[in-house]
C-alpha cells in the first residue's frame, strides 16, 4: 500500500488540451509534452536522495482537460510519491488519483489475495531483465486500481494506475513500467 504520511507537498497544474495528443483512451500519451512536469519532477528531484522516475508514457485520458500533479517527499528522506490526480486538492488521495507511482527505500513486492484465498499477483518481465509483480483490480472492502512493483537495487517502485473497463491492464502497466525514465 501506499504510504501517505509526508510533509512536503507540491501541487502544479497542468493544462492539457483535448486537441492532439489525448484522444482516446486506448492509446498513450508522452508525459515529456506536459507543460512543466520535468520541471515539477526536477524539483522533486532536489528533496529526494533517491532516483527520481516516471513513466514516459501514461494513458490518454480522453475528455479530461486537466492533469493535476502532486508530489510529496520530505527533504533528505528516502521515500517519495508522484501521483496524477482528478482535482486540484486530491493530494494523492486514493479516491481522486488517476494514477501515482512511490519510491522507498527497502521493502519487498507485496503478493495479494482474493477473498476466497486465491493468489491475485503474478510475476512479469520487465525491461533490464528486472522481476515486477503485476496485481490486477480488485474489489476488497474497497476498489483497488492495478499496480506493478518491482526493485531496483534497495529501492522499492509501486505504479498503481486507474484504467476504463475493458482494458489489458497487465499490459497497460508493463507498458508503463517498461516506459519509466529517471529525471
Amino acid at each position: 500500500m501506499l504510504r501517505k504520511k509526508y510533509s512536503f507537498g507540491m501541487l502544479l497544474i497542468l493544462l492539457v488540451s483535448n486537441t492532439g495528443w489525448a484522444q482516446t483512451t486506448n492509446q498513450f500519451i508522452n508525459t515529456e509534452n506536459l507543460p512543466d512536469f520535468k520541471t515539477t519532477l526536477r524539483t522533486l528531484k532536489e528533496k529526494t536522495p533517491l532516483p527520481v522516475i516516471f513513466p514516459q508514457k501514461i494513458p490518454a485520458l480522453g475528455t479530461l482537460t486537466g492533469y493535476y500533479i502532486y508530489t510529496e517527499a520530505e527533504p533528505g528522506t528516502s521515500h517519495y510519491l508522484i501521483s496524477m490526480d482528478k482535482t486540484a486538492d486530491c493530494h494523492g488521495k486514493h479516491n481522486c488519483t488517476m494514477g501515482s507511482l512511490s519510491a522507498s527505500i527497502g521493502g519487498i513486492p507485496q503478493i495479494y489475495y482474493s477473498t476466497d484465498n486465491k493468489e491475485l499477483t503474478v510475476p512479469v518481465s520487465l525491461v533490464g531483465g528486472k522481476k515486477g509483480y503485476f496485481t490486477p483490480s480488485h474489489a476488497m472492502a474497497d476498489f483497488w486500481a492495478p499496480q506493478i512493483e518491482w526493485r531496483d537495487g534497495n529501492i522499492l517502485y509501486q505504479l498503481s494506475w486507474n484504467l476504463t473497463a475493458n482494458v489489458p491492464e497487465k499490459e497497460k502497466l508493463v507498458a508503463m513500467a517498461n516506459s519509466v525514465i529517471k529525471y
